[in-house]
């Protein structure tokens, strides 16, 4: 900012320096009061402001309340050295002088509002606004019409205080009439969000919708009572998580039973451990990573919760595991040394496979606990190198078993196979 007076810059040292040079000879302070004011509004642009440059009209203006702290920081400094080194009393009136000064620091606290209600309900940043998030579901569409009805309704409002004449003079106690209105109507497109914010939340079926719900009205925390609803609906959130924990505990209690059909049974209860875990795991992830999101007590107490599942579930693979390891055969290879084909039990002058089905469900496990890369002792992983030759040996048997009963089915009647089979 090129001010013209380096005094109104900052409270440096400086500007203190600056200011001095003026305070001895000063006869009427309020007359510094008047000018450092007249060369804060210099800075000022109001059309900037109510165009939505923001950003750059909020730097402004705190640099302008900065510039009037600095100037009552340095009077009062000079005050009181003249209290203690000279005879003279400071029978200046400090509320008088100030009274100006003060009036515009709250003008200009007023127009930060201004902006800070573009940045939240207009999207506005420097001129331009932000893109609108695009809300998922059945009911995104509704929401965004509801959003862009409650910036055309904010801009309807701002319209309103733009038209105001002499904003910047102190003196236009109009201005506090045309203000308190436009903070009103904020206050009631305060309560529509809200509204939008409960109701969006109700399709909410997941922590991560209900983050990225949230994230999209993050930028409106900053007033308070929206801020509350947020809150509500964190805490909400950690109710979601909590829930689910609850539900893999309760898988997790029934494990024994549950077993996925096209898999082994040690190593497909680990797989589905492994899932359960995987399933609280994604949205506590999500939930760490929400930064924007409040702390909570509940949010703590999920964390514990989730720490203790987590080291229930990875205990119970790493038994799991360890009881399938002792469970094995050293010497499983001796499970070969047996006739491939037997007379079949069921039926009289057929033949029937013997190949081991404890080895075949040793190979099953095998596959599966590679899968989740878990290490293999090397006496079943020996076993297991030779998996395709013995499985084509399997085959093999398996098709002169077929051929050679599809032979005898075709050649003898049943009644004979009975009586001379």
């Amino acid at each position: 900012m090129a001010w013209e007076w380096q005094s109104c810059k900052s409270s440096s040292g400086g500007a203190k320096r600056n200011l001095n040079h003026y305070l001895p000879n000063l006869a009427e302070p309020e007359i510094m009061s008047s000018e450092i004011i007249r060369q804060c509004c210099r800075q000022i642009s109001l059309d900037r402001i109510f165009q939505g440059y923001v950003i750059s009209s909020k730097q402004i203006l705190n640099d302008c309340i900065q510039c009037c702290l600095a100037w009552k920081e340095l009077y009062s400094h000079n005050s009181q050295l003249h209290h203690k080194y000279s005879s003279q009393g400071w029978s200046l009136d400090e509320i008088s002088i100030f009274a100006l000064v003060d009036a515009f620091v709250q003008r200009c606290k007023g127009l930060i509002e201004v902006c800070e209600c573009q940045q939240q309900f207009a999207r506005y940043e420097e001129g331009e606004r932000v893109p609108l998030p695009v809300f998922a579901g059945r009911q995104g569409s509704e929401v965004t019409q509801r959003l862009l009805y409650i910036e055309a309704t904010f801009d309807n409002c701002l319209q309103v205080l733009r038209s105001v004449k002499d904003i910047l003079d102190v003196g236009n106690t109009s201005w506090h009439k045309d203000f308190s209105s436009f903070c009103a109507k904020v206050k009631d497109l305060e309560v529509m969000i809200q509204n939008l914010i409960t109701s969006t939340f109700e399709t909410v079926n997941c922590v991560e919708e209900g983050v990225q719900l949230l994230d999209m009205f993050q930028h409106l925390s900053g007033r308070e009572a929206i801020k509350r609803t947020i809150d509500r609906k964190t805490v909400d959130l950690y109710a979601l998580l909590s829930a689910e924990l609850n539900n893999v505990n309760m898988v997790m209690n029934r494990m024994s039973s549950l077993t996925p059909p096209h898999m082994p049974q040690n190593a497909g209860q680990v797989h589905l451990i492994r899932a359960l875990r995987s399933r609280i795991e994604r949205p506590m992830e999500v939930l760490r990573r929400a930064h924007f999101l409040p702390q909570t007590s509940s949010g703590e107490d999920v964390n514990v919760n989730y720490a203790n599942l987590c080291q229930v579930l990875d205990e119970k693979v790493r038994r799991k595991f360890t009881d399938w390891i002792q469970s094995l055969n050293k010497e499983c290879l001796r499970s070969l040394d047996q006739p491939l084909m037997i007379r079949c039990k069921a039926h009289a002058g057929l033949l029937d496979i013997n190949f081991n089905k404890t080895l075949l469900k040793l190979f099953n496990e095998i596959h599966y606990w590679e899968r989740m890369l878990f290490e293999i002792p090397h006496y079943v992983s020996e076993v297991y190198q030779r998996k395709e030759e013995l499985h084509n040996l399997r085959e093999n048997v398996l098709l002169v078993v077929r051929d050679y009963n599809r032979l005898v089915w075709l050649t003898f009647s049943p009644a004979y196979l009975q009586t001379n089979l």
